[in-house]
């Protein structure tokens, strides 16, 4: 973990005209980790609501079924928006790594703790 100052030390310094970060590289870093490793959770769901709406239209008929495929085929369907949520979290992720990588020339320390940074 690199060096931490104390709220109040990294205030004054600002106050003195010297910008010190109080954001932790090790801890963006984790989370963009987290961030990213959840994704295939998120493909899953998408995968098995996939599945079980084609069983649905496949396995049944009538006006409500037919209404059913039409509203799951639609831009903003669930199939839709899991898609784009899945894109979302690999930019969030990317996002947190950058950030994390920021922050860090700001400190003298390294990421060295941290098992998963880089991510792979």
């Amino acid at each position: 973990m690199s060096l931490q100052l104390p709220g109040w030390a990294a205030a004054l310094l600002e106050d003195l005209g010297y910008w010190w970060t109080n954001a932790d590289e090790l801890k963006l870093g984790q989370a963009g980790t987290l961030v990213v490793d959840a994704e295939p959770l998120l493909d899953a769901v998408r995968d098995l609501a996939r599945v079980s709406a084609a069983k649905v239209w496949n396995d049944n008929a009538g006006d409500g079924v037919n209404a059913f495929q039409t509203a799951w085929d639609a831009d903003d369907a669930p199939d839709a928006v899991l898609s784009d949520a899945t894109t979302g979290m690999l930019a969030v992720g990317a996002g947190l790594f950058v950030s994390g990588a920021i922050v860090r020339p700001s400190r003298p320390m390294s990421w060295s703790s941290s098992p998963r940074w880089p991510p792979r």
